[in-house]
């Protein structure tokens, strides 16, 4: 009778656990207010960067990264 009660209780867990999870999960979302008004400052602005590396492990994708964001 114990194993039983174990055994029903191990599943009755395992099946309520996902659900738990899900819950706390934030909603998908594409950035709000912010994220917004980063692309309406974006529009408008064409910049150019030449960067030369004579291998791909060269490039500095940090500083891209900086650049496209608009903080160099």
């Amino acid at each position: 009778m114990r194993l039983v009660l174990t055994i029903s209780f191990a599943v009755v867990s395992l099946l309520t656990l996902p659900g738990r999870v899900s819950a706390q999960l934030d909603p998908p979302s594409t950035g709000g207010v912010v994220a917004l008004d980063h692309e309406l400052r974006m529009l408008g602005h064409y910049r150019r960067v030449l960067m030369i590396g004579a291998h791909p492990d060269d490039e500095d994708t940090e500083l891209l990264t900086v650049l496209v964001r608009g903080m160099g």
